[in-house]
């Protein structure tokens, strides 16, 4: 399959056999939503997907739900912000909330009501600040806060006392608990039962993200000290041993400067990382970064709170202000200003392993070195700049540059020289031989030689030809 490129006013896009994020810098395509978008408040704390395909999202003014045109909005009693969300196997969503907990029930009349479930909870109890996380079991539902887990078993809720900052997951179709002061536990019914495990040197971190590798294999991501890797022996009857080993990767300082707050593995293999301070990293599947997605490059927040994937792949980020969906697995990538390129964007040719850009503004090459911005200008081109071709001169390869300013030759050392003056909209090199090729501006058209010289051509100037020209053609005549 050939490489195509599409243009448009402010993005171009590159389409390739591999997926967008192995192209190095390339974005996948993301989409805002602003609290005017969703007419709600600005944070968004979690999320979940129905057997439809809606999306219900925890925002500070209630469960959102979002059919893929249309924002509704669910109130919770007493106007109380949502804070965690499930969708179990008959799209009942279960809601946990600021000194609440309940569910929006499917109604034929108003799509989803809610019902609340506090008055179960001991009244002693009824106080605490936010829901953190929500599972389900075959048989319960149990919602995570700061110090307690509440179990619903049929109609009656019962209490787990925990740590505080302790962390829900599921392995092998069992439940887990991390208490930053006990360790690992396996939740049964409304029961801890402690597991052995190596832990002792770190039971005062953070776990914030435990994602499944499947069979006995776990990533474990803590707050303190990064990505770890952890093994359960289900082997003994009735016990669970849990080994830890650490990574020591690259992403580690980073993950942990940028106050990591959740992760989640993607379809694809490769892993995605909310931060509280520097957006939302992604990775490979080895933890190589293969982009960030925060404000630099045009996401509206730096504060990420949940994520998901949806049913057709697409990456759901909450935020402390709006809503991010990303396309991360489509085969696309895309280049925006944020990352150097400076203007409406024109032309664009790969040359000499690097993609080269012509904008209102000049050219900007891509760059494989170690600057912040992906693309840098041509110094030397700053004038609107119309046409880029690729042509092979005295054996060695170079690009001309169309531009309002002149006709420009780069060669594969970025050196730049003009060698021709005066307006310039189109190059068009004949392609039996690049030694000639035609010049095209509003009022002429002219045949540049480089038989001689490549930085001095000879101009002949096509008679008869001297009308608005708007564009051209070669064909094999």
């Amino acid at each position: 399959m050939k490489k195509i490129i599409f243009i448009n006013t402010f993005l171009f896009l590159i389409f390739m056999q591999v997926f967008a994020n192995n192209i190095r810098g390339g974005l996948p395509f993301f989409f805002n939503y602003h609290p005017n978008d969703y007419s709600g408040f600005s944070q968004n704390w979690s999320a979940t997907i129905n057997s439809k395909g809606f999306l219900f999202v925890a925002n500070g003014d209630g469960v959102l739900m979002y059919n893929g045109s249309v924002w509704e909005k669910f109130l919770i009693t007493n106007n109380v912000t949502p804070s965690s969300l499930l969708c179990d196997e008959n799209d009942v969503i279960w809601v946990g909330a600021q000194s609440e907990l309940g569910c929006l029930i499917p109604d034929r009349k108003q799509g989803y009501r809610y019902v609340s479930l506090i008055n179960l909870v001991n009244p002693k109890y009824r106080n605490f600040n936010f829901i953190y996380s929500i599972k389900k079991t075959k048989n319960n539902i149990y919602f995570l806060t700061s110090e307690n887990v509440f179990c619903l078993q049929s109609d009656k809720i019962s209490r787990i006392p925990v740590d505080k900052s302790s962390h829900l997951f599921y392995k092998n179709k069992n439940l887990f608990i991390y208490e930053p002061l006990k360790g690992f536990s396996q939740v049964v019914d409304d029961k801890l039962i402690k597991i052995p495990d190596n832990f002792a040197d770190i039971k005062t971190h953070i776990i914030t993200s435990v994602i499944d590798l499947g069979g006995d294999s776990a990533i474990v991501v803590d707050k303190d000290s990064g990505i770890k890797k952890i093994k359960l022996d289900f082997s003994y009857y009735n016990k669970v041993n849990i080994i830890i080993k650490d990574l020591n990767l690259k992403i580690d300082t980073l993950l942990i400067n940028s106050d990591v707050y959740t992760a989640l593995r993607l379809h694809n293999g490769n892993y995605a990382f909310a931060t509280q301070r520097n957006g939302t990293f992604i990775t490979d599947s080895a933890f190589n970064i293969l982009y960030n997605l925060s404000r630099e490059v045009g996401v509206l927040n730096e504060s990420h709170n949940f994520l998901l994937e949806d049913n057709q792949n697409n990456l759901w980020i909450m935020m402390d202000n709006g809503i991010c969906k990303v396309n991360s697995q489509l085969p696309l990538s895309g280049f925006n200003d944020f990352q150097g390129v400076k203007g409406s964007v024109l032309d664009v040719n790969r040359f000499a392993g690097r993609l080269f850009i012509a904008t209102w503004q000049g050219v900007f090459y891509e760059n494989v070195g170690i600057q912040k911005n992906i693309f840098l200008p041509i110094d030397n081109i700053v004038k609107q700049s119309w046409d880029i071709e690729k042509v092979k001169l005295n054996d060695e390869n170079y690009l001309l540059i169309a531009t309002s300013g002149g006709i420009y030759l780069i060669d594969e050392q970025l050196n730049s020289k003009l060698i021709l003056s005066g307006r310039g909209l189109l190059v068009k090199p004949i392609p039996e031989d690049n030694r000639f090729v035609y010049v095209m501006s509003e009022d002429s058209i002219k045949l540049l030689d480089f038989s001689e010289n490549i930085f001095k051509p000879k101009v002949t100037v096509l008679p008869n030809l001297d009308k608005r020209n708007t564009s051209a053609k070669l064909t094999k005549d």
